[in-house]
């Protein structure tokens, strides 16, 4: 290649060399970046509520598949609610729908809680939008999955109020055999 122009020679050379020293020096400012990062997150702790907010038994009533590798599920079960900072319990029937993905073995749904009012109580709603990602089940047709989940209430009053935008985390140990599982789920306080 013949060059005519000493200037637009020397920004070449002057942009060669700032790609080499950013492809030479990349790999040693990942490394300290990525060491910085580790040294951080070891004494990192997720930290969750001392009792489960919502534990529910839930059973599958419904199975519409979409293709090869999703599925549409619909749910319902009885479980209660656990305030935070509180021992009180309320009673709560639960109803939602999942889209299950088999490849990822993961699922999209939303949750609607139902208070059972009583006396001068009245009937409150909470939905709780979750994802879950679970374990390949074994012969054995148990299943484990995490889940994340966040509330919303709707609401600034009532029985429910405290549980608007709290995020929550836990387990759902599902029998694909029989349809039901036990759906654990705690505050995240970190």
């Amino acid at each position: 290649m013949v060059v005519r122009n000493n200037k637009k020679k020397l920004v070449d050379m002057t942009a060669v060399a700032l790609m080499l020293l950013i492809v030479l020096t990349l790999p040693l400012l990942s490394q300290q970046h990525w060491a910085a990062a580790a040294a951080t997150r070891s004494s990192a702790v997720i930290e969750l509520s001392s009792q489960p907010v919502y534990q529910a038994h839930l059973k599958l009533v419904g199975q519409n598949p979409i293709n090869e590798t999703h599925a549409g599920v619909t749910f319902s079960g009885n479980g209660m609610l656990t305030l935070p900072n509180t021992t009180q319990t309320i009673n709560i029937t639960s109803n939602g729908s999942a889209l299950v993905s088999f490849t990822t073995e993961s699922s999209q749904a939303e949750l609607t809680i139902i208070t059972q009012g009583g006396g001068e109580e009245k009937e409150e709603t909470a939905t709780v939008a979750f994802y879950e990602i679970d374990r390949r089940p074994p012969p054995t047709g148990e299943s484990k999955g995490i889940v994340i989940a966040v509330v919303n209430t709707n609401t600034t009053s009532g029985i429910l109020a405290s549980l608007n935008g709290m995020i929550l985390v836990g387990i759902n140990e599902f029998q694909t055999t029989t349809g039901e599982g036990q759906l654990t789920l705690w505050k995240w306080k970190s």
